[in-house]
This record gives structure tokens, C-alpha cells and sequence, in this order.
């Protein structure tokens, strides 16, 4: 009997979604994605789902967020000055302000087989959830991993990031499996180290926020006493403030955005982004203590939250206002841990008393977001983000990829000589 209610649930949505309004359609599928998934219509609406949050970011009229911070502008401008194979790292290094060659040659590719400024950014927000559902998939079933898909999309923080931080949101998955996959069998080392170089290639700095958890990646797996974890972490410190000094002495542009904004002002300096961070520093606290308390032996995700926690600890102290540059690993692992403990609550009434106020914030603050539309979802439209409905988005997206998108690019335009 629930089998058949969950079927009926998949093939309603699926069927009905097409005319539903933006607001009630979020609505329906989350309900749907943590309620009531289940084997044979969840991928097709998993699918949909992707392609209706990709087309809504992808659609946004680019350059004028957050007083010219938004980084999308950069991207844009690099991609339309890609000319040949050889001079893709300067262009990247001028207008991208990096050189994380994976993902300028990847850019490069896609301007040599006639993309449009609308089809790279979709293709590759697209191609950066498909990764992420795979790097879930590598710890969780198939439901969980596509729910977490939702849950790291929905959760307001990383959905903004994920429209402008680009090349962070594509290389935290796959360093993910990269440590995964060395965590498991050392044999395998060069096959978790090549994985973990084409995610560096993408974002070298996540790389280098994740390096330690590379490096030890075979104590993930074990109980890790208090002794040892004081070696490890100062051998961490040891490595982080050589390679900070490194990143400093070659004019980094991560690390002079954090060093410009450290004074005294920027420990523990209470903004949006400090904020944005309370419900996953909540999830992981919980799931340290429920972890002890049922003496539990997944250590894997265990030794990764506290590396986090850490991560964050520091962050705090050091980087002030600029920490959303290193809190997207946070955010990857939220929905992980939210269903980690999910596993571990036996009680219904508990069980769901935890999660319907975390579901319903996700929801929510997603909507706050898209209703209040600073970003100019679907500016081609006439109508309100939230009213349209996906029926309504098809003239829109022949719209976009006729006559691609078009951005400001006043705060980061500059000539090259």
C-alpha cells in the first residue's frame, strides 16, 4: 500500500509539475524527495528538477549582485576573450583572476564548439550537480544521494554560492571521491590522487583546504585517540602556514582578499555569512554528540566533521567577513550529516519533530531568495521567478539560447595591454 502511494506520488509530480507554479512546485518535490521517493519515477523528476533549478540560476542577469562582487562577470568576460589553445592561462589569470587550468580549458572547449554565454553557464551548473549526486552516491543509496542533490541546492547559502562561485562548487565533489577513494584502499592511490589533481585543476584553493584530509586520508577510516589527533592537527598548522606564506609571497588572490580584511574587527564578526552557518555547525555538534553517545563506527564521516569544525574554528578567527570563501565544504556535507542522523533516531515522533522545522526552512529560505529576485531570475519574463510555471520556461529557454544572456561587466571590465 505505501509502495503504491509513493508511485502514485512520483507519477503525480511528474505529470502535474509541468503547470505548477515555481513556488508550488519547490514545494511538492521536496515533500516528494524526503517523503515519498522511490524507484521509478524519482531520477526522471531528479532530472527535471535539476533542469528547472539550473535554467532559473543560469537565467539571471549577471554583474550587479552584491555591489559588483558577483564573480560570474569575470567568468563571462574571460570566456568571451578565449582565442587560442596558448593563451588560455594569461586570459584566465587577467580577467579570472586565477589560473586553474582544468577549468579554463574546459571553458576554452566549450567557446571552440560555439556555447553561448547562456549555454556555458548552464551546461556547466548542470554538469556540477550531476558530479555532485555521484560524489553523494559514493557514501549513500540512490534516494539519499538525490535528496542531499536537493538539500544542498535549496539551502540558501549554497544556492547563492553556487550561482557565482563557480569552479568551487564543481571541484569540492570530485576532491570528495578523491578522498574516498584513498580513505578505502591505499592500493588505489594513484587512481585517488589523479582524481584529486583534476579537482585542483579546477579550484586550487578547495584543494588546498582539503589537503590534510588527502594526506591522511587512510586514518579516516579508525578511531583516532586524543594524542594522535594533536599530532595530526599540528602537522596540519605546520603545513597550512608554509603553504599560506607560500600563497602570500605569489600574490594569491584568495589569500590578500583574507589578509586585506583581517583586523580586530574580524574575529568572530557576526554578518550573513556566520549566520547562514549556525543550522550545519548545528547538524555536526549533534552528530559529534549522537556519534559518542551510540558509540558508533562510521569514522570516516566523523573524522571529516571534526576536521571541519576545525576548518571553520579558524575561519572564524582569521578570514572575518570573507569566511563564505571556505564554507562550501560545510555545506557539502550538511545534507550527509542531516540523514546521519536521521539513521540514529529511532523514535518516529522524534525523527520527524527534528526534521519537518529543517525541511521547512530549506523551503523557505529558498523561497525568500528567489522571491526577492536581487539576482534577476528570468529577466527576459514579465512575470515573478516564482509564478512561472515550467510550461511557461520553454519560450524562455529558446529565448536564452537564441539570443544568450546578457550581464554588466562595468565593476570588473579592464583593458589588456
Amino acid at each position: 500500500m505505501i509502495n503504491n502511494i509513493r508511485y502514485l506520488s512520483g507519477l503525480i509530480l511528474l505529470t502535474t509539475s509541468l503547470f505548477m507554479p515555481y513556488v508550488l512546485y519547490i514545494y511538492c518535490s521536496l515533500l516528494y524527495f524526503f517523503f515519498l521517493s522511490e524507484k521509478i519515477f524519482i531520477k526522471y523528476n531528479f532530472l527535471l528538477f535539476l533542469f528547472i533549478i539550473t535554467f532559473l540560476v543560469s537565467s539571471r542577469y549577471v554583474g550587479l549582485l552584491w555591489d559588483g562582487s558577483d564573480d560570474m562577470a569575470s567568468y563571462f568576460l574571460a570566456y568571451e576573450h578565449y582565442t587560442t589553445f596558448e593563451t588560455v592561462p594569461a586570459i584566465s589569470l587577467f580577467y579570472a583572476k586565477n589560473v586553474d587550468i582544468l577549468f579554463a580549458y574546459y571553458s576554452y572547449f566549450l567557446k571552440v564548439w560555439n556555447f553561448n554565454l547562456f549555454q556555458y553557464y548552464f551546461s556547466t551548473i548542470l554538469i556540477t550537480f550531476i558530479i555532485m549526486y555521484f560524489s553523494y552516491r559514493k557514501i549513500l543509496t540512490l534516494k539519499e544521494a538525490i535528496f542531499s542533490v536537493v538539500f544542498y541546492i535549496l539551502y540558501i547559502k549554497s544556492f547563492q554560492l553556487q550561482w557565482h562561485i563557480l569552479r568551487s562548487s564543481v571541484a569540492l565533489p570530485i576532491l570528495f571521491m578523491a578522498i574516498y577513494y584513498r580513505s578505502i584502499d591505499e592500493t588505489i592511490a594513484k587512481k585517488s590522487l589523479l582524481i584529486y589533481v583534476i579537482g585542483a585543476t579546477i579550484h586550487m584553493s578547495s584543494a588546498l583546504l582539503l589537503l590534510p584530509l588527502f594526506i591522511f586520508a587512510k586514518n579516516l577510516r579508525t578511531h583516532i585517540n586524543f594524542i594522535k589527533y594533536i599530532k595530526i592537527i599540528l602537522k596540519i598548522l605546520f603545513v597550512s602556514i608554509i603553504l599560506f606564506l607560500i600563497l602570500t609571497l605569489t600574490d594569491n588572490y584568495v589569500v590578500n582578499k583574507i589578509t586585506g580584511s583581517f583586523d580586530t574587527r574580524s574575529f568572530f564578526q557576526i554578518n550573513s555569512n556566520i549566520i547562514y552557518l549556525i543550522l550545519p555547525l548545528f547538524l555536526m555538534v549533534t552528530y559529534v554528540i549522537v556519534f559518542k553517545k551510540l558509540n558508533l563506527t562510521n569514522y570516516f564521516i566523523y573524522n571529516i566533521i571534526l576536521y571541519n569544525l576545525l576548518l571553520i574554528i579558524v575561519g572564524v578567527v582569521i578570514a572575518g567577513g570573507e569566511i563564505f570563501r571556505i564554507v562550501q565544504f560545510t555545506l557539502f556535507l550538511q545534507p550527509i550529516v542531516f540523514l546521519m542522523i536521521l539513521q540514529n533516531i529511532k523514535n518516529l515522533s522524534i525523527k520527524i519533530i527534528f526534521s519537518i522545522p529543517i525541511i521547512l526552512s530549506l523551503y523557505l529560505g529558498h523561497l525568500y531568495i528567489v522571491n526577492l529576485n536581487q539576482s534577476k531570475f528570468f529577466y527576459k519574463s514579465n512575470q515573478a521567478p516564482i509564478n512561472l510555471t515550467v510550461y511557461q520556461t520553454f519560450p524562455l529557454l529558446i529565448e536564452y539560447l537564441e539570443n544568450d544572456i546578457q550581464y554588466f561587466n562595468g565593476y570588473r571590465y579592464k583593458e589588456k595591454h
